[in-house]
């Protein structure tokens, strides 16, 4: 093929047992396989390392590419990715002389690993990148996996460099070096969604659920997040995924009755100063792109305007609870990698204060605080709501646990809120307290 091995092991990690995950585009992975397995055979006979991919139509969550897992020695692992790699470079240039497709490749990594790489301040990642020259980013936290992935970008032999540091860095961590992943392991979570996907687009009375009594909406929808998947249409593994790349199934036709999903919403909750500019992005980018991936508009209070009390900006995000609890999502990940970037920490927000108006505080309380305690039981998070105060109309909601666990208790919470018709019609700005302070 014309490439050589130019890999060597970096530390003395190299003769620990490791892997890499990565996707390959389904329309590629015959190329890898070869006829009758003859290819995937080479490789594996050439580099020492195990080679899998998952079944055909079995894909990465919210892509259609399948999921290849090398294991062996570090350098067997990075002699079978490069193999891969050149195989697939020269199979497409010979098509159409391009590389277009592998100009970018996706590496799968544990969520519990991105701390290292990323390094006090970044400064690991930014090391990887300057060494490599390769361009390397990590996709948003995503709740419902237990794995981010790492996008390479570059030449191949830039991308190979990359890779070899991050493996490297990777197989340091026994708790890494230890695991063992099947290339299907997403297997049942894809078919989870579908399912989940189907319960929400059927009528009541063709949903299995439709067989248990709920007192309220929002212990229905309660009932749809514990039993599968999340409330959120699935977002993207990345925020920079074309359009090819998206599963090409289309979705049941939704039914014509009235949903409260669907009712025009808001949730105002606070920002403390500090962490306001990476909401904001520069030059307003990062909000931007929230809007643009949610189709809800975000906007914050103006600088040192604050909810009483406090030195918290307020953000508004207004849509569809869809495009309201995306939107929420999608801040409450950038400041956890954000601070996690910082200082391997997401202690800031294990608390997120939410405003609500106190005539809906009733609605949240229930007879004899049942709601609110089904709410606790079924997120698993903490919530308390503030003592009343005679000189404000709203009061907060503070959320205390896990990112997971706050997503969970803030969609039953806008849920509840959702369903009455007053606080739906509601419009409130971002700076409506600047007079009071």
């Amino acid at each position: 093929s014309g490439w050589c091995i130019f890999l060597h092991p970096v530390s003395d990690s190299s003769e620990k047992p490791t892997h890499i995950r990565f996707l390959v585009p389904k329309a590629l992975a015959g190329y890898v396989i070869g006829k009758g397995g003859s290819t995937i055979t080479q490789f594996q006979d050439n580099s020492g390392a195990q080679i899998l991919l998952s079944r055909n139509q079995e894909y990465f969550p919210g892509t259609t590419c399948r999921i290849v897992v090398m294991s062996g020695t570090t350098v067997q692992v990075l002699t079978a990715f490069q193999l891969v790699l050149a195989k697939l470079h020269c199979q497409l240039q010979a098509e159409d002389g391009s590389d277009v497709e592998l100009r970018r490749t996706r590496v799968v990594i544990p969520h519990s690993s991105c701390g290292s790489i990323i390094g006090k301040g970044g400064a690991t990642i930014r090391s990887f990148i300057e060494d490599s020259k390769a361009g390397i980013k990590i996709s948003p936290l995503d709740f419902e996996l237990s794995d981010r992935l790492l996008t390479l970008s570059g030449t191949m032999e830039e991308q190979m460099r990359a890779i070899a540091l991050i493996l490297t860095k990777l197989t340091e961590e026994d708790d890494y070096s230890q695991q063992v992943h099947s290339p299907n392991s997403y297997r049942k979570a894809t078919n989870t969604k579908k399912a989940v996907n189907r319960i929400r687009l059927r009528t009541p009375r063709e949903s299995p659920l439709s067989r248990r009594r709920f007192t309220t909406h929002s212990e229905k929808f309660a009932a749809e997040l514990t039993e599968g998947d999340s409330y959120l249409h699935k977002q993207r593994a990345e925020m920079d995924y074309t359009e090819s790349e998206t599963t090409d199934e289309s979705p049941e036709e939704p039914s014509q009755e009235p949903d409260s999903s669907e009712k025009p919403t808001h949730i105002r909750f606070l920002v403390p100063k500090a962490l306001a500019g990476y909401v904001i992005g520069k030059g307003g980018s990062t909000i931007t792109q929230f809007q643009d991936h949610s189709g809800a508009q975000i906007l914050l209070s103006r600088n040192q305007e604050y909810f009483p009390g406090t030195t918290c900006r307020i953000v508004v995000i207004s849509g569809t609870t869809v495009q309201v609890l995306t939107a929420f999502q999608l801040v409450l990940a950038k400041l956890h990698s954000q601070l996690q970037g910082e200082d391997g920490s997401d202690v800031e927000l294990r608390r997120t204060r939410v405003v609500v108006p106190h005539s809906s505080c009733g609605g949240i309380i229930g007879k004899g605080g049942a709601t609110i305690r089904f709410f606790i039981e079924n997120s698993k998070a903490g919530i308390k709501i503030s003592p009343l105060d005679f000189e404000l109309s709203d009061r907060l909601l503070t959320l205390s646990g896990t990112m997971e666990e706050q997503m969970r208790a803030i969609a039953l919470i806008l849920t509840k809120l959702t369903e009455e018709d007053d606080y739906s019609q509601q419009m409130h700005s971002p700076n409506s307290y600047i007079k009071e302070v």
